[in-house]
């Protein structure tokens, strides 16, 4: 996963593929999505999957300093998710998907590229309770 990428959904889309328990709300594609931007996350409650919105920059819950001083928490390696102390424990106790229809790849600094899941949703694993990290993996590409 990059540094930005396109969320752009029907909450009927959403709804079948995630087989959500919750009242259908309104779903705002976004085109755009940078880090500590809030982002749509599906997570498991006590009645099944919700859609909720969560920060795109984790922030550990043991973190005292300033959000300013926070080193960038947006994705994880899933090599080493486990280990890092920064995001250990959102992927032990808190883990989400984050869904996308799209995510960009700068081929030059000044040319990004959009990729995506050919209409079809990608499904990205994360971790967080109210905000998010990406974990840098093959996202899965899944069908309605």
């Amino acid at each position: 996963m990059c540094g930005r990428f396109t969320q752009k959904y029907t909450w009927e889309e959403l709804h079948r593929l995630y087989r959500l328990r919750q009242p259908a709300r309104n779903v705002r594609p976004q085109y755009n999505i940078c880090p500590t931007d809030p982002v749509d996350v599906v997570i498991r409650g006590d009645a099944g999957l919700f859609v909720v919105p969560m920060r795109w920059q984790l922030m550990p819950p043991w973190w005292t300093k300033s959000r300013d001083d926070l080193p960038a928490t947006s994705n994880a390696g899933a090599e080493t998710v486990a280990e890092k102390p920064m995001f250990r424990d959102a992927f032990k106790r808190t883990r989400c998907v984050i869904p996308a229809s799209g995510y960009y790849e700068w081929q030059t600094a000044a040319c990004p590229m959009r990729r995506g899941g050919n209409g079809r949703p990608l499904s990205h694993p994360g971790g967080g309770r109210s905000a998010v990290t990406l974990l840098k993996s093959a996202a899965v590409q899944t069908s309605s």
